[in-house]
């Protein structure tokens, strides 16, 4: 099942469906609810194709233009989070909001995203604790994998 798919079919409120087993019919009951949230780390929008696919998901999207503001939305909501980044950004870089985040919480993933990946680079993000470094195109099913192993979904 894709993360979002629920969400996409019943919106992003709670619904219920009721249990009821008499005469070999038999009803489940299930509570939906949103798949949780990407906050998108970067000097400029990001682009429309990888935010409608992270969408399509059941995500919800934030922008932060630098690290303060992605700090000032992670620590707004409890919601499951994962923190998507660039390798540059206007008040630091990567591993500058990796630190950030790895203060606050431990547990909310980080994705960098970039369209290379060097061996040196891949050595320095996992030890500054991130997650994944992918391509925007791969981003959206990552990103639903990361957050069901954060909370279960």
């Amino acid at each position: 099942m894709q993360c979002g798919e629920l969400t996409a079919a019943y919106g992003k409120s709670n619904t219920r469906q009721l249990s009821v087993e008499s005469g070999g019919v038999r009803e489940s009951m299930q509570t939906y609810r949103q798949a949780g949230r990407v906050i998108f780390v970067s000097n400029r929008s990001p682009e429309a194709t990888v935010a409608q696919d992270i969408e399509a998901h059941g995500l919800v999207m934030q922008w932060a233009r630098n690290i303060r503001a992605a700090v000032d939305l992670l620590t707004s909501s409890r919601d499951k989070t994962v923190i998507v980044t660039e390798l540059a950004v206007a008040d630091g870089n990567w591993s500058d909001l990796a630190q950030r985040v790895r203060c606050i919480d431990l547990s909310t993933p980080i994705v960098l995203v970039t369209s290379f990946g060097t061996a040196e680079l891949w050595w320095d993000a996992l030890e500054h604790g991130v997650d994944d470094i992918l391509p925007g195109h791969l981003l959206a099913s990552r990103l639903c994998q990361l957050l069901e192993t954060q909370g279960g979904l």
